[in-house]
């Protein structure tokens, strides 16, 4: 449970690459770039909504989890947190599943193997677990 004053969140671990995949930097800002993310807040790269709002994020997984667009692209990256706050500009459910569709694309894209916060193949089970706490979250 979320503590007092502070917002509900759901946070997964939507991209994981396997340590001897070599992730080239300038492909993972390109990748990002793609789908729609932009550079900002927290020196970490967020996808908005059309009203503004923060959709969804993405930071390293190599601390301290945060982008330097002027070192970036000669840096390499393990891997790559996708998460959202719920509740957000969306429902929780159509949140859950614009962050599966965009960790698919990202993954494809670079070759990377989409994995749940604990590093676990990314299963229908867990999938339908995130979507019931994700509706549970903004229904309340």
């Amino acid at each position: 449970p979320p503590l007092a004053g502070q917002p509900p969140s759901l946070s997964e671990s939507f991209e994981h690459w396997q340590q001897q995949l070599s992730l080239l930097p300038v492909s993972l800002r390109q990748a990002l770039q793609g789908e729609g993310f932009v550079h900002g807040d927290m020196k970490i790269f967020h996808r908005l909504s059309g009203d503004g709002r923060t959709l969804m994020s993405a930071a390293s997984l190599t601390r301290p989890g945060d982008f330097d667009l002027a070192t970036m692209d000669s840096l390499l990256y393990r891997g790559l947190n996708l998460f959202a706050v719920l509740p957000g500009p969306l429902p929780g459910r159509d949140t859950i599943d614009k962050l599966l569709l965009t960790g698919h694309t990202l993954a494809q894209r670079l070759r990377g193997e989409l994995l749940d916060s604990r590093g676990e193949p990314l299963t229908e089970a867990r999938l339908s677990e995130l979507r019931r706490e994700a509706a549970a979250t903004t229904d309340a």
